[in-house]
């Protein structure tokens, strides 16, 4: 089996003049839309500023997380352990825990196809494009269609997965005599591995009666006309490979997986509350903490699942927000904006406003280079069809590629600088024309570097 593939290609100079063109069009969306995108980021990131100072100078910090009238319409600041008396229970596999919230997560093992093109310019303008497509297994929570491989008939997956990664969420959380709203406790983040050290009892009886028809020569796991039901419905999950007479993977053959194949079922989606008989038939034993369907974890074939699970167990939390009765809620600001903050651990107010503050200020660097990318992108696809047209030549395309990416990201740096700066102007007056007379006072001293006039030589 071939792990890999190359594929080369031509397209000709009036191809590639005619994509260029049309690159444009992109390319004009590209760079007007960082306009507006740059001009409303300078606003929000203002607005969040003038709202963490509100609440900075409002915010009144609780003895402890106790529901008192007088701080009823406030925002407060409180500390304690985020606790609920639920139990979470993913029927399926039978794994019950008192949590905030319990989290399935499937995996499968597949094929992946990765692929490196590379490009070689020709006298006349045509390119020559050498693409390699390489496949590798790899675990993932989603199905990769296999059917888009450039090489398919050697790299197969299966079309769907037996379960699903799923979520379940505690809906009475509290802290101290508040309850949380469900985006508060949406924010508590602390998970760690939850371990399973027993099959589900389902399971363990469907083992113990693949044992037994093992031993007697039986179809393993189900009666005889249930045994056939995988290669009747292979489809189901992602064709026949592993049904009928084939006894690959998991292959309804007892033995297929040693003496305890059996039919690993549950939730075919996920979403069922309860275990049902499923077609996919294998042998699921306990793995790494969690479940593993398939012959040996330490040699996975392709269609191999793993689940594993993860815990929000019961923790200490600190939190700013409106006090509503019993209830925490969003704070609004005057400034239009809320404030809704929540950290695991135990923090004062003031680091936790530290802590907003720098977020806020990253979430601008990272928009502001978003800007700066779509404007750059933008005018080199405008610039393209010039570097198409002198790829007749291809050195001195290649010379006139390499000036406009530089052109295109000069042309974008002043572009954005600029928008921010008007910004600045309408959000932040006095800091927006404090950056504009510095900008045009370097730009009037270059110029006048530049102009002056070399002194004569001595006569």
């Amino acid at each position: 089996m071939a792990n890999s593939y190359t594929e080369v290609t031509n397209q000709g100079w009036f191809s590639r003049l005619g994509g260029a063109i049309k690159g444009i069009f992109i390319g004009l969306i590209l760079f007007l839309v960082a306009f507006p995108l740059l001009f409303w980021n300078e606003g929000r990131s203002v607005n969040r500023i003038k709202t963490l100072n509100e609440g900075k100078g409002e915010v009144v910090s609780l003895a402890s997380p106790s529901v008192e009238a007088s701080h009823e319409g406030k925002l407060v600041h409180l500390t304690g352990k985020a606790d609920t008396k639920e139990q979470l229970t993913d029927a399926a596999f039978g794994v019950t825990v008192n949590a905030i919230r319990l989290a399935r997560d499937v995996e499968m093992y597949q094929w992946q196809e990765n692929s490196k093109t590379e490009e070689k310019k020709k006298v006349g303008g045509g390119v020559e494009k050498k693409t390699t497509y390489t496949y590798e297994k790899v675990w993932s929570s989603s199905v990769i269609d296999s059917g888009s491989f450039k090489e398919a008939s050697d790299h197969q997956n299966h079309g769907s997965m037996p379960y699903q990664s799923e979520t379940w969420q505690a809906k009475n959380v509290t802290v101290g005599g508040f309850t949380l709203s469900e985006g508060l406790v949406g924010m508590i983040n602390q998970t760690s591995a939850h371990t399973v050290s027993a099959l589900p009892q389902n399971m363990a009886q469907n083992a113990a009666s693949a044992d037994q028809a093992a031993r007697t020569g039986m179809t393993a796991g189900a009666p005889a006309e249930a045994s056939q039901t995988y290669g009747q419905s292979g489809s189901a999950y992602g064709g026949s490979t592993y049904g009928g007479s084939s006894n690959q993977g998991y292959g309804s053959a007892a033995g297929s997986y040693g003496s305890a194949t059996y039919d690993a079922s549950s939730a075919n989606q996920g979403q069922s509350s309860a275990p049902q008989t499923n077609t996919h038939q294998g042998r699921m034993q306990l793995h790494d903490g969690g479940y593993y369907i398939g012959a040996s974890p330490a040699s996975p074939q392709i269609g191999d699942v793993r689940v594993r699970f993860k815990t929000v167990l019961p923790c200490d939390v600190s939190i700013v927000a409106k006090q509503t009765g019993n209830m925490l809620t969003p704070y609004p600001a005057k400034t239009g904006g809320t404030i809704l903050l929540l950290q695991t651990g135990i923090h004062t107010a003031e680091m936790m406003f530290q802590a907003a503050e720098k977020a806020n200020k990253m979430l601008t660097w990272i928009l502001r280079l978003v800007g700066f990318l779509l404007m750059m992108i933008g005018l080199a696809s405008i610039l393209k069809p010039i570097s198409v047209v002198a790829d007749v030549i291809p050195f001195v395309g290649n010379v006139i590629g390499t000036g406009i990416g530089l052109v295109s990201a000069l042309l974008a740096l002043g572009f954005s600088t600029l928008t921010i700066a008007i910004a600045w102007i309408v959000y932040r007056p006095l800091l927006g024309i404090l950056l504009l007379v510095v900008a045009i006072g370097a730009f009037i001293a270059v110029r006048s570097m530049g102009s002056k006039k070399a002194p004569a030589p001595p006569a």
